[in-house]
Protein backbone atom coordinates (compact mmCIF):
# COMPACT_ATOMS: atom_id res chain seq x y z
CA UNK A 1 0.00 0.00 0.00
CA UNK A 2 1.21 3.48 -0.73
CA UNK A 3 0.25 7.07 -0.33
CA UNK A 4 -0.31 9.01 -3.54
CA UNK A 5 -0.06 12.76 -3.00
CA UNK A 6 -1.29 15.01 -5.81
CA UNK A 7 -0.60 18.72 -6.21
CA UNK A 8 -3.73 20.85 -6.41
CA UNK A 9 -2.21 23.62 -8.56
CA UNK A 10 1.27 22.41 -9.53
CA UNK A 11 3.77 24.99 -10.77
CA UNK A 12 5.81 22.33 -12.58
CA UNK A 13 6.35 18.57 -12.87
CA UNK A 14 7.91 18.34 -9.37
CA UNK A 15 4.67 19.65 -7.89
CA UNK A 16 2.33 17.25 -9.68
CA UNK A 17 2.81 14.02 -7.74
CA UNK A 18 4.62 12.48 -4.77
CA UNK A 19 4.38 8.82 -3.86
CA UNK A 20 5.77 6.76 -1.05
CA UNK A 21 4.88 3.43 0.50
CA UNK A 22 3.20 3.27 3.88
CA UNK A 23 6.57 2.60 5.58
CA UNK A 24 7.89 5.94 4.27
CA UNK A 25 4.68 7.93 4.68
CA UNK A 26 4.35 7.15 8.40
CA UNK A 27 7.49 9.15 9.41
CA UNK A 28 6.48 12.03 7.13
CA UNK A 29 2.98 12.06 8.60
CA UNK A 30 4.18 11.78 12.22
CA UNK A 31 6.63 14.65 11.67
CA UNK A 32 3.83 16.83 10.27
CA UNK A 33 1.67 15.97 13.30
CA UNK A 34 4.51 17.01 15.63
CA UNK A 35 5.90 20.07 13.84
CA UNK A 36 3.05 21.47 11.74
CA UNK A 37 0.57 22.34 14.47
CA UNK A 38 -0.65 25.20 12.27
CA UNK A 39 -2.60 22.50 10.38
CA UNK A 40 -5.96 21.52 11.88
CA UNK A 41 -6.18 18.32 13.90
CA UNK A 42 -8.82 17.08 11.47
CA UNK A 43 -6.49 17.60 8.51
CA UNK A 44 -3.53 16.03 10.29
CA UNK A 45 -5.60 12.98 11.21
CA UNK A 46 -7.01 12.52 7.72
CA UNK A 47 -3.65 12.89 5.97
CA UNK A 48 -2.97 9.46 7.49
CA UNK A 49 -5.69 8.00 5.26
CA UNK A 50 -6.19 7.89 1.51
CA UNK A 51 -9.23 10.16 1.48
CA UNK A 52 -8.04 13.37 -0.18
CA UNK A 53 -7.10 15.44 2.87
CA UNK A 54 -4.42 18.10 2.62
CA UNK A 55 -3.82 21.83 2.54
CA UNK A 56 -5.23 23.91 -0.31
CA UNK A 57 -2.66 26.71 -0.49
CA UNK A 58 0.95 27.06 -1.56
CA UNK A 59 1.60 29.29 1.45
CA UNK A 60 0.75 26.46 3.85
CA UNK A 61 2.80 23.99 1.81
CA UNK A 62 5.79 26.35 2.01
CA UNK A 63 5.45 26.38 5.80
CA UNK A 64 5.40 22.57 5.85
CA UNK A 65 8.43 22.49 3.53
CA UNK A 66 10.28 24.87 5.89
CA UNK A 67 9.74 22.45 8.79
CA UNK A 68 11.06 19.52 6.76
CA UNK A 69 14.00 21.57 5.57
CA UNK A 70 14.91 22.33 9.20
CA UNK A 71 14.95 18.59 9.85
CA UNK A 72 16.97 17.85 6.73
CA UNK A 73 19.52 20.53 7.66
CA UNK A 74 20.04 18.92 11.07
CA UNK A 75 19.98 15.17 10.35
CA UNK A 76 22.05 12.88 8.17
CA UNK A 77 20.14 9.60 8.13
CA UNK A 78 16.53 10.39 7.34
CA UNK A 79 13.50 9.78 9.58
CA UNK A 80 12.46 6.69 11.46
CA UNK A 81 9.32 6.34 13.57
CA UNK A 82 9.79 3.94 16.45
CA UNK A 83 6.49 2.08 16.73
CA UNK A 84 5.93 -1.29 18.42
CA UNK A 85 6.10 -3.21 15.13
CA UNK A 86 9.56 -4.64 14.47
CA UNK A 87 11.18 -6.44 11.55
CA UNK A 88 14.35 -8.50 11.30
CA UNK A 89 17.31 -7.95 8.96
CA UNK A 90 15.39 -9.68 6.14
CA UNK A 91 12.35 -7.42 6.55
CA UNK A 92 10.20 -10.15 8.13
CA UNK A 93 7.80 -9.04 10.86
CA UNK A 94 8.82 -10.25 14.32
CA UNK A 95 6.05 -11.78 16.43
CA UNK A 96 4.47 -9.44 18.97
CA UNK A 97 5.27 -11.68 21.97
CA UNK A 98 8.98 -11.71 21.05
CA UNK A 99 9.05 -7.90 20.77
CA UNK A 100 7.16 -7.55 24.07
CA UNK A 101 9.71 -9.81 25.77
CA UNK A 102 12.63 -7.83 24.30
CA UNK A 103 11.71 -4.38 22.89
CA UNK A 104 15.22 -4.01 21.45
CA UNK A 105 14.60 -6.91 19.06
CA UNK A 106 14.77 -5.96 15.36
CA UNK A 107 14.11 -2.45 14.10
CA UNK A 108 11.24 -0.22 13.02
CA UNK A 109 10.33 -0.57 9.34
CA UNK A 110 8.91 2.97 9.27
CA UNK A 111 11.76 4.90 7.67
CA UNK A 112 12.21 7.50 4.95
CA UNK A 113 15.67 8.47 3.72
CA UNK A 114 17.16 11.90 3.02
CA UNK A 115 16.61 11.72 -0.73
CA UNK A 116 12.89 11.04 -0.26
CA UNK A 117 12.61 13.89 2.24
CA UNK A 118 14.32 16.22 -0.25
CA UNK A 119 11.88 15.05 -2.95
CA UNK A 120 8.97 15.71 -0.55
CA UNK A 121 10.26 19.25 0.09
CA UNK A 122 10.59 19.87 -3.66
CA UNK A 123 7.03 18.63 -4.15
CA UNK A 124 5.77 20.89 -1.35
CA UNK A 125 7.47 23.96 -2.83
CA UNK A 126 5.76 23.40 -6.19
CA UNK A 127 2.38 21.74 -5.57
CA UNK A 128 -0.03 24.64 -4.88
CA UNK A 129 -1.65 22.61 -2.12
CA UNK A 130 -2.03 18.84 -2.07
CA UNK A 131 -4.41 15.95 -1.50
CA UNK A 132 -3.40 12.55 -0.08
CA UNK A 133 -5.00 9.61 -1.88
Amino acid sequence: MGMDVYGRKPKNKQGEYFRTNIWGWRPIHVYMCEKCRFLSEHMLLHMGYNDGAGPRSQKVCDRIADKFQEFLDSDLDGMTVDLPMRVDANGCIIAKDIVEADPTTGYSPYHVDRDDIAEWIEFLRNCGGFAVW
